[in-house]
């Protein structure tokens, strides 16, 4: 048996106008791939709204408006390494509508983009200290002292890139 599945527009208009030139709803549902029901429902919504098109408004309702989703994008980005069923909660004890936590991550992941925190290391007195001391060493340093010192050579640089090729 066919999975069930909608009819896209073209393939509405494809199916009422061969069940109008006479050819069987058997045939139709084997050559679109579709269940029966789902034709015979497409051929008598056509004959009573004259049209092939889905009527607006119908399907599931969405659980949020405009403004929960804001409020939902604010409390996201005050605090960002909050988990979803957090978020989910907060939008439930605020502004009283229940949403799952796979709802909140749709909703984030349409205007946000979701990202692991950047993990540097912490620098303490003694390493600022240090650097400000190699910096103030080498301020004179023209690039050509800078390319021996940063900037290895096309051999050295194939061997620092694990499994070599490196850059060209």
């Amino acid at each position: 048996m066919n999975r069930p599945r909608k009819l896209r527009d073209d393939e509405a208009v494809k199916a009422v106008t061969l069940i109008n030139e006479e050819h069987s709803q058997r045939y139709v549902t084997n050559l679109l791939g579709v269940r029966q029901s789902t034709i015979s429902r497409t051929v008598k919504r056509c004959n009573e709204l004259g049209s092939y098109c889905k009527i607006p408004g119908q399907g599931h309702k969405k659980s949020t408006d405009a403004r929960n989703e804001r409020y939902l994008m604010q409390v996201a980005l005050r605090n960002m390494c909050s988990a979803n069923l957090e978020l989910s909660r907060a939008l439930t004890a605020a502004l009283n509508v229940t949403i799952s936590a796979r709802t909140v991550r749709r909703r984030l992941n349409k205007e946000l983009d979701s990202k692991r925190p950047a993990i540097t290391p912490l620098l303490t007195r003694e390493h600022r200290a240090t650097r400000l001391c190699f910096a103030s060493e080498h301020v004179n340093w023209i690039i050509g002292n800078w390319k021996r010192f940063c900037f290895p050579t096309k051999q050295e640089r194939s061997i620092m890139v694990w499994g070599g090729g490196g850059y060209p």
